[in-house]
């Protein structure tokens, strides 16, 4: 079993968990939207490893590698033969 850490924003970077917080996986999710009202088309959500954080940026434009997409999820979620 994997875990996942949720971190949602607004701004242009995001922040990470605690050190000592158990986790697997960092999903920062780019809201887009205005005032209550969330664009959900719009948002990013970027799956990153616990250990790719070390040294990574913390701006969203900066790490378009991480972005959700089918070969993100084959990467951290490998099938079993």
């Amino acid at each position: 079993m994997r875990t996942v850490q949720v971190k949602t924003t607004e701004a242009n970077s995001y922040d990470v968990p605690e050190e000592a917080k158990i986790y697997h996986i960092l999903a920062a999710v780019h809201l887009v939207g205005h005032d209550r009202e969330v664009r959900l088309d719009g948002c990013e959500v970027f799956l990153i490893q616990k250990d790719e954080l070390n040294g990574l940026p913390r701006k969203f434009s900066e790490i378009a590698n991480f972005k959700l997409c089918s070969e993100r999820i084959d990467a951290l979620f490998p099938r079993k033969a």
